[in-house]
């Protein structure tokens, strides 16, 4: 990071970036400063330098006040932080590109560098743009309004006359893709890694070895590092059937702890599953699904002639008591004895704490701590940080017990293999009334509509011309006239095999309407076009990104690669991909079995 001062000399700049470097003290009780201790820690600091005989730094202090102490600190925050975590994105071996790599970014004004605006007077400059990842707290793999922070990244360049400009980011490009800055290469599963003197599974056999390795999702894509709206797209209810066909025990359940259930289901490719939840605020969300990768425990509770499955399962359904039932009786298969487990023990003291984190946080200063806290907030609540949607958090803890507590996405968690407490165990279909039952860890159960389990293939969705989509939670919610408001242009949706986003205006889409069951659950939108033909479709996307100046916004869609994840079973054998079995085109067609539609 190079820090810059408005109106100062680059060779002036470098010199205030050198003086800060050599100030000697600790970096992190800076960090923790407070508004009531700035004055003595400026004091401190200032006689420090004096102590020292750097009388550069004691020179420049004097003609200061506690603002630039709060500046200076707010510039160290963001230099510790990279220094730190490098140029994390918080992805699976991803390496940097070209692009990531440069310190400018070509926009219709020209090259410019890319700053955060630490204050009217001081500018902090990107080394690289992969720096920027740090500011997607919302892990959509793009830098927009809805990031805190993005609001203080500005574009500084020259004009005609080698006059300084300068240009808010978010106004002149709408934001930025970031994945533009990375790229993913899956690992090939290499045997050798786990066997070896120090690895991880020496006595496992080469098929869970391999599973485990599919199971992990490192054989996928770049978009298993962002949240699945931007991935993932409704399966086909016959996928989900033959799914269940293929590898339920006879009890119905896919008991992923089964040592050779698993062995199957991950024999040659990782799966991208996620399901539909409603959040805190109402709205539905995709929630990320991970699976159970003990293959140790596995195998050594098969050697005893135990299950997990089992014994979780039945302990949670016949022991739960006490009032509370998100707390049960637990009989574990290593002990004769019967405990109490509270499941939701540590996602109330991650609420808490990012209660409190917030109330002490400035939540607007463009500070590295702010940019933490938004982030966390994101991943354990599913919202984007506002006062309001803070408002509703406080509220929820305060008053709404665990119904609120399950509305969390605590997405927060390390992915790690003696860290199971979110991880699936089993899945089991009741093909009568529709639904997907789901068992997690901690015994607790989720059920689902068929239609709300979703799948990717590692693939970002795109849309026709190569441009990013994203699927639009939001959309459900909103009522027709909003609907119809929005700019087609902008909106997508995928009605054909190949599971290509298409706007709607291309589409010829003239209207929208809502479908909704009697006891008024969404069932579908409407959409009908310029003859009158009416197509449904569960999702709408989103299409407003924009290619971000220079950068290139294209990205390349694998659509006619096969697929081999565990979903490749399916009648419409002639499609082989993962995104030409999503949804295909039809015109409407209601239920054989009677339903009160609400159109």
């Amino acid at each position: 990071m190079q820090i810059a001062v408005k109106g100062l000399t680059n060779d002036y700049a470098q010199y205030r970036r050198d003086i800060m470097k050599n100030v000697t003290f600790d970096v992190l009780s800076f960090r923790q400063l407070n508004q009531d201790n700035t004055q003595k820690a400026l004091a401190d600091l200032k006689a420090k330098a004096a102590s020292t005989q750097k009388m550069e730094i004691g020179a420049l202090l004097k003609s200061q006040d506690a603002t630039m102490l709060n500046v200076a600190s707010v510039v160290l925050e963001w230099e510790y932080a990279f220094s730190d975590r490098g140029n994390q994105v918080l992805m699976t071996y991803a390496n940097i590109t070209e692009m990531g790599k440069r310190s400018t970014i070509d926009t219709p004004f020209g090259e410019m560098r890319v700053a955060l605006k630490i204050s009217d007077d001081v500018n902090l400059y990107f080394d690289q743009l992969s720096q920027l990842a740090s500011f997607d707290v919302n892990n959509d793999g793009f830098i927009g309004a809805n990031d805190i922070n993005a609001k203080n990244l500005v574009l500084v360049g020259y004009d005609e006359d080698g006059k300084e400009i300068e240009i808010n980011l978010l106004e002149a490009l709408g934001g930025i893709d970031i994945t533009q800055f990375f790229e993913h290469k899956p690992n090939a599963f290499q045997s050798d890694y786990y066997t070896g003197e120090n690895g991880l599974f020496k006595r496992e056999s080469e098929a869970a070895r391999r599973a485990y390795h599919n199971a992990s999702k490192y054989n996928m894509g770049i978009a298993t590092a962002f949240r699945p709206e931007e991935s993932h797209q409704q399966l086909k209810k016959e996928n989900v059937i033959e799914f269940f066909k293929s590898y339920a025990d006879e009890s119905g359940w896919i008991d992923f702890t089964n040592l050779d259930t698993f062995s199957r289901v991950f024999a040659e490719k990782g799966l991208d599953l996620s399901y539909r939840k409603t959040g805190a605020d109402g709205v539905a969300r995709l929630e990320r699904i991970n699976f159970y990768t003990d293959i140790r425990g596995m195998r050594e509770a098969e050697e005893k002639g135990e299950r997990f499955l089992a014994w979780e399962y039945q302990a949670a359904k016949a022991l739960r008591g006490g009032g509370d039932d998100f707390v049960f009786k637990t009989k574990s298969p290593f002990a004769s004895e019967y405990s109490l487990n509270d499941s939701y023990q540590d996602l109330r003291k991650k609420v808490g704490d990012l209660i409190e984190s917030v109330e002490k946080t400035k939540m607007d200063d463009g500070s590295y701590k702010s940019n933490s806290v938004a982030s966390a907030f994101y991943q354990i609540t599913g919202l984007h940080y506002s006062e309001s949607n803070f408002e509703k958090i406080k509220e929820g803890f305060q008053n709404g017990g665990t119904e609120f507590l399950d509305q969390m996405s605590d997405t927060t968690h390390a992915i790690i293999a003696w860290d199971t407490s979110k991880y699936l165990m089993g899945m089991q279909l009741n093909e009568d009334n529709g639904t997907i039952t789901m068992l997690f860890q901690t015994g607790k159960e989720v059920t689902i509509a068929i239609e709300d389990l979703y799948s990717g293939n590692g693939e970002l969705t795109v849309d026709e011309n190569g441009n990013r989509a994203s699927v639009m939670n939001e959309a459900r919610e909103m009522s027709e006239e909003e609907l119809n408001d929005l700019d087609f242009s902008q909106v997508g949706a995928v009605l054909d095999e190949r599971g290509t986003v298409v706007s709607l205006k291309e589409l010829g889409i003239t209207a929208i309407q809502k479908a909704t069951y009697g006891d008024g659950r969404f069932l579908s939108f409407i959409l009908t076009n310029a003859d009158g033909v009416k197509f449904t479709t569960q999702d709408l996307f989103n299409m407003s990104f924009i290619s971000s100046g220079g950068l290139d916004s294209r990205h390349q869609s694998d659509s006619n690669a096969e697929s081999k994840s565990a979903f490749a079973n399916v009648e419409d054998k002639n499609s082989s991909s993962t995104t030409s079995r999503m949804r295909k085109p039809h015109p409407i067609v209601f239920p054989t079995s009677p339903v009160d539609l609400h159109i």
